[in-house]
This record gives structure tokens, C-alpha cells and sequence, in this order.
């Protein structure tokens, strides 16, 4: 399967529901628990978050944004490209990232249209021939935009434990296997202390590297630079916003359903203070409820207001049914089936190593040095992470690591921050994550060139993994080395 989604020899999606034939058969698992594999909690968070994506364009919310955007900040291709990861690195500080995606992918898309329009760049490469039933070729810029956007955004989740559901998944292990660990527990400010320094770092790294390879910074023949006139541009910014129409109350609506969105996921479960799921409820309430519930006010909703009349016994301008925000055959149409069955057969992957256990490969290195260890992990699980999804995989593993090394380590709780790190940090190819998912249906970016965009960020992340896990987790965990008996 790895092979045929680095290779695309096939279609994408044509590898992701293999699981649902080879399990079964081999005995894996069963057909129903294959299937329900990829219809879990994050998929639909997917699903919902790509809903929202669609109303943002299907409202053209995000072409007006994307007009003032340009206007505010710079027309500079490579500026822009700065504002736009910085910011979908923040928002996804606090969120899942999917929700930050349906934002900011849009809106990085809908950027590079200005610049189309303003005679800077190109959204698709037009030298490439289209052939028929296949979609246009994304330029470089687009590339460096919106993976700038999927990567930032999934780096940004590492930094704090709500970012992501591996930090979520890191807290409720070590809370559960290590109780009574004199290190302490692991608390939103340590963790925050340990993750955001190598995080910052890491997006930074990334930012560079983007610049420098979709955007053409050092290279003075790049097209970048060499396709638009400065003055000329900003003629043009300015008669484009002088065209540009007011915001309408589909398009608002819009902005603040996501808005709605974002402070919702914010305060469902914030870790550092009661969240919203455990008021409400006495069972698990995830991020698809809130998701789901965002969706039912899109499709329900009018994107006008001309019924009001109505209400006040006077008539309507017009007679005529009004849509909703998002008519359900324009989500069906727009909606990337094919990668809502490709991010599922990570899950899928997932629940089928733990089930094959192969936590068990790692065994071999219980014996070794404690620093060469931590390196081990981290490379082993980086690896399989790229396949797998990145919380489940944490699920498993670091139970396993705990009890492997809990006598070898001199600070066992090193390896759980490493495996919670590594498996954020291998977003390889569009499986590896939600928002590469994202990103790779909007504009069809396909593997090799998320490869090539990831392939500097990968190794640094892996590096960086090892390094603060080695340094920083003693430093901020003093005592986890020695472990009362109620954590055995």
C-alpha cells in the first residue's frame, strides 16, 4: 500500500480500501470492525470540517477574505505565503486541526487567486495539458500556499496537548499507566514548556524550506519574482477592491458558523480548565458533535434574509424559496470522497498493527543505551506513523514502551514524550495527516510533490524529537525516574 501511494501507480484511493479485503481475509480483522475502523470519530471530523470548507467557497466568503487579505498585508507572493502559515499555525494551537483547515485551505486557495487576477502567478500550471476527466496541475505557488497552510497547521498542533488527539492521547496514557510517577504528572504547562520551543522550531524550519523550494527564495530567475511589476500590482489590488462587492449575509454567516466552530472545539475539552463535554454530558463527546451540529445549522439555515417580511406582516420583495447556506447537492458534489476513504485507511492501518501487535517489533531494544533508545523509537515509530494514524498508533505504543523500559530508563517518561512526538512529526505523504488530506483535495496536489515539501521538515521534526526529549523532559519531570509501587 505504501509503495502505491509513494509510486501513484493507481489511484489513490484504490490502496485505501484494501484493508477492508486483505484483513478479513488473512484474519486481521473482522469485516465489521474493518469497516467500522473507518468510520470513526476523526473521519467524521473530516467530513464535517470539509462541509464547512465547501460553504466557505460555495459562499464565496473566502475570495472576499481572500481580496482584504491581500490588501492588508502585501501583494508580495512570499510575504502573503508568511502570514498565512503563521496564522494557521496559531489557530491550531487550541484545535483540531481539521478545523483550522477549513479555514485557511480555502482562503490560501482563494489568495492565489488574487494573485492570478493581479497578473502575479498562476493557480494552476498552465503549461501542462488537462486531460479529460483529470483535474489541473497546481503551479508551485499554489503548492508552497496551501501545503504551507496543511503543514503549518499540523505542526502547530505538537505544541500544546488540545492542539491534537496524540496530545489528548498522551495525557489519558500517562495519567492512567503512571499514577504515581515522582516526576510529577504531565500538566498543559509542562508539556507546553517541552513542546512549543521544539514546535516554533520546527515550523520556522519549515517555513524556510517552503520559501526556498515552492516560492523561489535566493533565486533570482524564479517566476515569482520575475512576473509581476510592483506599481503595476498595487493598481490593480486597488481597482480589484474598489469592484469588489459588499459582504453579503450568506458570506457572513459563513465566517461566523466557523468561528462558532473554532470557540466550541476551543472549549470542549481544553485540559487546562473544564471544558464543555464534561458539563453536558456523563458520556464522551468528541469533536464529530460539535462538527455535526456546525453542519445541521449550514444545511437548515437560509442564506438570506428575505423572509423577514414576513414577521412583521408585510410583503416580501419576492416570492421564492430561499436556499440554505450549503445545499446538500453541492456538498455531495464538492465533497473529496476519494480522500474521505484514503485519511480512513490510516485509521483502518492502525487498528490493524495494534491488533497484529507490532509494538512487539521494538522489542530488541530494551537493552540498549538509554539515548540510543530514544533514538530507535522515535525513527521506528516516525516510520510507521506515516501509514497509521498518528493518535492510534501512540495508543499502543507507549503502553508498550512503558512496560518494556520502565527499569532500563533513567527517565522512562522520555520514550512516551518521544513516541507522542515522532508520531506527529512524519507527515510524509497525504495519509500522514488530516490536513495534508485536506490540502491534497483541494487544488489535487498529489504524493510526490508533498514528499518533496516534507521531506527536510520530516527529518528536522524526527531530530528535534530526540533532542528535546533527551534534554527537556528530565529538566522538567525531575524525579520520573523513580516510580512508587502504584504505578507498577
Amino acid at each position: 500500500m505504501c509503495f502505491w501511494w509513494v509510486f501513484e501507480s493507481t489511484t489513490p484511493v484504490t490502496p485505501s480500501i484494501l484493508p477492508m479485503i486483505v484483513f478479513p481475509m488473512f484474519g486481521v480483522l473482522h469485516s465489521e470492525e474493518t469497516c467500522m475502523s473507518y468510520t470513526t470519530s476523526p473521519q467524521f471530523v473530516f467530513m464535517f470540517s470539509c462541509f464547512l470548507a465547501i460553504t466557505m467557497d460555495y459562499s464565496k466568503a473566502s475570495d472576499y477574505m481572500a481580496y482584504k487579505w491581500v490588501s492588508f498585508f502585501s501583494h508580495k507572493p512570499r510575504r502573503l505565503h508568511i502570514t498565512v502559515c503563521l496564522t494557521s499555525y496559531l489557530l491550531s494551537l487550541f484545535v483540531q486541526d481539521a478545523v483550522v483547515c477549513a479555514l485557511m485551505i480555502p482562503l490560501s486557495r482563494g489568495i492565489v487567486q488574487v494573485l492570478e487576477n493581479i497578473s502575479i502567478g498562476h493557480l494552476y500550471d498552465e503549461t501542462i495539458e488537462v486531460k479529460e476527466d483529470q483535474p489541473a496541475t497546481p503551479t508551485k505557488l499554489t503548492i508552497g500556499f496551501v501545503l504551507g497552510v496543511a503543514f503549518s497547521t499540523h505542526i502547530g498542533g505538537i505544541a500544546t496537548l488540545s492542539g491534537s488527539d496524540t496530545g489528548y492521547k498522551l495525557k489519558e496514557l500517562y495519567d492512567e499507566i503512571m499514577p504515581g510517577a515522582k516526576g510529577g504528572p504531565i500538566t498543559y504547562g509542562t508539556y507546553l514548556a517541552i513542546a512549543a520551543p521544539l514546535s516554533f522550531i520546527l515550523f520556522l524550519i519549515t517555513l524556510a524550506y517552503l520559501q526556498v523550494v515552492c516560492l523561489g527564495l535566493f533565486l533570482r530567475n524564479s517566476p515569482t519574482n520575475l512576473m509581476y511589476d510592483n506599481e503595476a500590482s498595487k493598481d490593480a489590488i486597488k481597482v480589484a477592491l474598489n469592484e469588489l462587492p459588499p459582504m453579503d449575509l450568506h458570506q457572513a454567516m459563513a465566517i461566523t458558523f466557523w468561528i462558532f466552530c473554532y470557540v466550541l472545539a476551543f472549549f470542549l475539552k481544553p485540559i487546562f480548565m473544564p471544558g464543555i463535554a464534561e458539563s453536558i454530558s456523563e458520556v464522551v463527546v468528541k469533536h464529530s458533535a460539535i462538527s455535526m451540529l456546525i453542519c445541521l445549522f449550514l444545511f437548515y439555515l437560509p442564506n438570506a434574509a428575505d423572509f423577514l417580511p414576513y414577521f412583521i406582516c408585510r410583503r416580501p420583495k419576492s416570492y421564492r424559496t430561499i436556499p440554505s447556506l450549503l445545499k446538500w447537492g453541492v456538498a455531495q458534489a464538492a465533497m473529496p470522497w476519494n480522500y474521505f476513504f484514503i485519511f480512513g485507511s490510516s485509521m483502518s492501518m492502525a487498528t490493524g498493527m495494534k491488533r497484529t501487535q507490532w509494538q512487539a517489533c521494538v522489542n530488541v531494544l530494551s537493552n540498549l543505551n538509554a539515548q540510543l533508545q530514544v533514538i530507535l523509537w522515535v525513527l521506528a515509530v516516525g516510520g510507521i506513523s506515516v501509514i497509521g494514524k498518528s493518535h492510534l498508533v501512540a495508543e499502543f505504543f507507549i503502553p508498550w514502551s512503558t512496560f518494556l523500559n520502565s527499569s532500563a530508563l533513567p527517565h522512562p517518561g522520555q520514550l512516551m514524550y518521544a513516541i507522542a512526538f515522532a508520531c506527529r512529526m512524519t507527515f510524509f505523504l497525504p495519509i500522514s495527516s488530516v490536513s495534508n488530506c485536506f490540502a491534497c483535495s483541494w487544488v489535487n496536489i498529489r504524493a510526490k510533490h508533498v514528499m518533496m515539501a516534507s521531506a527536510l521538515p520530516v527529518l528536522a521534526g524526527l531530530l528535534l524529537s530526540i533532542i528535546f526529549t533527551v534534554t527537556l523532559v528530565p529538566l522538567f519531570h525531575r524525579g520520573f525516574g523513580d516510580i512508587m509501587d502504584s504505578a507498577d
